[in-house]
């Protein structure tokens, strides 16, 4: 007999993976508000030109459709009985080899940066997004996995309760550090929120 595929309510896998987006949205005009009250405005325009470039750079990092081909397979060998930890450890080096490579080059900017007039003091932006990207691939490979094995309730409050945390903490950084490192902060709690109670629903 083969096993099903779906071992949660398809119905709250949908409710609390779209919570994340209704718990970012309910905060947002609080964040927007506190934003522009807190953070200086040339202040973070230094910050969104420094994700901007790395944004950029993150282009030079495709999976090539890698990812999509292991989440395929696992899912299929899951429908089948088999066991998809071994495409979750493929999908798991894959993120963190590409994490690796796109953090690393990313530090390696830091020169250019501060050469292009980016203030110094700034940098440990760059250095709490290495980390997060970090985080995050780990994250995708755990994702990976709850969905493969049909999850998706437990993927969504993990994402959904990070979501919460991320946004709480960022408006109360923002009010106590007043400057952008409350931002890169936050959405590092954020992720290391989500990995942990990913972890500890599966």
């Amino acid at each position: 007999m083969v096993p099903r595929l779906i071992e949660e309510s398809q119905v709250l896998g949908v409710i609390f993976n779209y919570a994340q987006t209704i718990v970012n949205y309910a905060l947002a005009l609080a964040y927007v508000i506190l934003l522009t009250k807190f953070i200086p405005l040339r202040q973070y325009g230094y910050y969104n030109a420094i994700q901007a470039l790395l944004a950029t750079v993150g282009l030079f990092f495709p999976t090539f459709g890698l990812d999509n081909a292991i989440a395929r397979e696992g899912a299929m060998s899951h429908a089948k009985g088999g066991d998809v930890y071994a495409y979750y450890s493929g999908m798991f080096a894959l993120t963190l080899t590409i994490a690796s490579a796109y953090s690393l080059t990313g530090l390696a900017l830091i020169p250019v940066f501060i050469k292009d007039g980016v203030p110094a003091w700034l940098m440990g932006v760059v250095v709490i997004w290495a980390i997060f990207m970090f985080i995050q691939s780990m994250n995708q490979a755990l994702g990976f996995h709850l969905w493969a094995v049909g999850k998706v309730a437990t993927q969504g409050v993990g994402y959904t309760l990070g979501s919460l945390v991320f946004r709480i903490i960022e408006i109360a950084l923002i009010v106590v550090l007043r400057n952008v490192y409350a931002i890169a902060i936050s959405y590092l709690i954020g992720q290391a929120v989500i990995s942990n109670n990913v972890v500890l629903l599966k």
